[in-house]
């Protein structure tokens, strides 16, 4: 007999990362909505600047920072 996990067990631990990189990206989407509706049109216009470049460089950098980490396994 060996005490190899059976197909159960992978499908719960599929199932149980799938449900929490779904609330991730849920909560992503809800803080983003909350800081373009309630903080956004409070900034001031230089401050909407810096915020936009802020976010084009997370948004262009994050995947180039994946790749970077798939690419030294």
């Amino acid at each position: 007999m060996t005490d190899a996990p059976g197909p159960s067990h992978h499908r719960r631990r599929l199932t149980i990362a799938l449900l929490v990189g779904s609330a991730l990206i849920g909560g992503y989407i809800a803080a983003l909505y909350w800081f373009f509706t309630r903080i956004w049109p409070q900034l001031p216009p230089w401050a909407m600047f810096l915020a936009f470049l802020l976010i084009a460089v997370l948004v262009i950098g994050s995947p180039i920072a994946a790749l970077r980490a798939v690419r030294h396994l």
